[in-house]
């Protein structure tokens, strides 16, 4: 089987050792009936670290979050969180079909909601036209890669015990942050009254998550995780694997920050790349990447090189680091990804030119010799045809090269035609005809390189 080094999510992490070697000798009950020991040990304890009173052992992150809703709140009740937060984004719009509650959400800024703006928020009174606003979810770690800090929780948990409302914190990289932040995990749980966190994440468990809060809310929980389908009988086989996550893995966590940071500033040092410092305080790296290969491409091409990775979100790509990434990954997939964004080997063999007076004007990524591209432009003797190549990775370098789009034209077999926007240019002659004329660019799908017959006119520059 190829090894591959997986940046897509920490999810993909694999049990260790310890946990298949802890699950084939796990003792086990049936949960259902409360007498699964394993299941009560890892209940117990992930109750201790979180602070909190009962925990519950859950299928998975979603399952947590949804199960929370479902038993803070009733049909209808409303619910004020972040537009962008994972109960929202990412669950399959299941507040909805499982709570029946209404969401209302707000712009969110580094993972924080504004706090005067989630107090105006508040229903406030009794009108037989509103919901009643009944919970406010938090999220810490963000899924944006934000830490959210203790201070800002504690200003918010203020306002909801002003009104009588519940807190639920998704904390599925709940210690994430907390290494982040530099504090105990209980100094961000506190401030809520309900938490969920993953067990299956960076902590390597290959399924489960816990809920923890009070005794009675973790009682009617229990009997609405039931409902849901949720209830497992001998599950102390996976109880084992969260136990050792817990107590060994959520202790090693560091290393993964240190090889996201360690990744951060390499990528940092490529041209094409920019860094979105305030998203990257976990175990995950946010950029973005200005090149003229096409995402899917990239994707591809670091895929044959052995590393999985998402496509970017919004326009900016994701990297995530867990205890399956080393510090030796993360200089090779720099380098891979250096060579795919600057590699002459990645250049379409028909970009070589098939006329003898073809003129090489090679852009270098860094975009220093823009000039002296033009300078060669210019020394074609005036309306003489010369097919040319113009190479980069860069979208702002072809952008560049409209500067000279007057004395730059594209010939076909129609005539001259001038280039009113490279980029545009280029989507519209992206696509092979069997027609297309020799010096016309041809390529079955959009590519990094850029492929003229130009003719050099004599402007004033």
């Amino acid at each position: 089987m190829k090894a591959w080094i997986d940046l897509r999510s920490d999810t993909v992490t694999k049990p260790t050792d310890k946990m298949r070697e802890a699950m084939a000798n796990a003792v086990v009950g049936d949960d259902v009936y409360e007498d699964d020991p394993t299941v009560i040990e890892l209940e117990k304890y992930a109750a201790e670290i979180i602070g909190k009173e009962a925990a519950l052992f859950v299928p998975t992150g979603t399952f947590g979050n949804q199960l929370a809703l479902f038993t803070h709140c009733n049909r209808g009740d409303e619910v004020i969180l972040g537009e962008d937060c994972h109960i929202v984004a990412h669950e399959a719009g299941a507040p909805a079909v499982i709570a029946g509650v209404q969401l209302r959400t707000l712009e969110t800024s580094l993972g924080k909601m504004d706090i005067e703006k989630v107090e105006k928020t508040i229903r406030v009174g009794i009108d037989i036209h509103w919901p009643t606003t009944r919970l406010i979810c938090l999220e810490n770690a963000y899924s944006n890669g934000t830490a959210v800090s203790a201070e800002y929780m504690a200003q918010i948990k203020q306002i909801a015990d002003q009104h009588q409302i519940k807190i639920h914190l998704d904390g599925a990289r709940i210690f994430n942050a907390a290494y982040s932040l530099g504090v105990d995990a209980k100094e961000l749980t506190k401030y809520s009254d309900s938490v969920m966190f993953c067990l299956s994440k960076g902590l390597c468990a290959p399924i489960g998550s816990i809920l923890a809060g009070s005794k009675e809310f973790i009682q009617q929980a229990r009997k609405n995780r039931k409902l849901l389908g949720g209830g497992m009988r001998q599950v102390g086989i996976l109880a084992a694997a969260g136990l050792i996550a817990l107590k060994e893995v959520r202790l090693q966590l560091g290393n993964d920050h240190y090889n996201a940071r360690n990744l951060a500033s390499k990528l940092a040092t490529l041209p094409s790349v920019v860094i979105q410092e305030d998203w990257n305080e976990i175990n995950m790296v946010f950029c973005t990447i200005d090149s003229t290969i096409p995402a899917n491409q990239i994707v591809e091409k670091l895929c044959k090189k052995g590393f999985k990775v998402n496509g970017p979100h919004d326009g900016y790509w994701r990297f995530v680091t867990h205890r399956s990434v080393s510090n030796a990954n993360v200089n090779a997939f720099v380098e891979a990804l250096t060579n795919i964004l600057t590699n002459e080997e990645d250049i379409d063999p028909l970009f070589n030119s098939r006329h003898d007076s073809t003129i090489d004007l090679a852009i270098s990524i860094a975009e220093t010799n823009l000039e002296n591209a033009i300078n060669k432009l210019r020394a074609i003797p005036v309306d003489e045809e010369v097919p040319f190549k113009f190479k980069s990775n860069s979208q702002s370098t072809l952008n560049q090269i409209n500067t000279v789009q007057e004395e730059v034209v594209v010939t076909n077999s129609d005539g001259f035609q001038p280039i009113p926007s490279v980029e545009k240019w280029h989507r519209e002659h992206s696509l092979a005809t069997a027609s297309a004329p020799e010096t016309a660019m041809v390529s079955e799908e959009p590519k990094r390189v850029l492929r003229y017959t130009r003719v050099h006119r004599n402007i004033n520059m």
